[in-house]
């Protein structure tokens, strides 16, 4: 590896070092401000750590099997360099904590692949309604309102 690229991987290093927020271990997580994109399962919401509010979003989406996970604010590309960085760093009880307040947020949705039951094939692109009742739908967009939040203590 020749000099300047180094120095560069050194430049990123002391970046992100500097940019990354470090989350201590809370004793509890709040999810709250969530932006729905209900016709994808998708959005994004904030998360307060005890008292600690990170003022970027997190994103939120279906995973192949039905679950809503998410995935922390990051950054693009810091310096030039040609890859995407967490910017957040906490730990795994935290990270567990946060997908524990989306499964209470949230119902399952059918997973992709084919049902068992009907033969039908679901893939990501299949509609929403392929993979989630109306019923559990339409529960979710009552409860998930401009003021919705949902606090769990950790460990879960």
């Amino acid at each position: 590896m020749n000099q300047d690229h180094e120095k560069h991987i050194e430049e990123v290093r002391q970046w992100l070092s500097d940019n990354v927020t470090v989350i201590p271990e809370p004793k509890e997580i709040t999810l709250n401000r969530f932006d729905c994109n209900w016709e994808h399962w998708d959005g994004s919401f904030r998360v307060s750590f005890d008292n600690f509010t990170l003022l970027r979003n997190f994103q939120y989406g279906l995973e192949v099997t039905g679950n809503t996970v998410f995935s922390e604010p990051g950054f693009t590309s810091p310096l030039g360099a040609p890859a995407t960085y967490s910017a957040v760093k906490m730990t795994d009880k935290t990270s567990k904590a946060i997908l524990e307040g989306l499964k209470l947020t949230f119902p399952k949705a059918k997973p992709c692949g084919i049902n068992r039951d009907t033969g039908i094939e679901i893939t990501y692109h299949s509609p929403l309604s392929d993979r989630i009742s109306s019923e559990e739908l339409s529960k979710a967009i009552k409860r998930v309102n401009k003021s919705y939040s949902i606090t769990v203590p950790l460990p879960v």
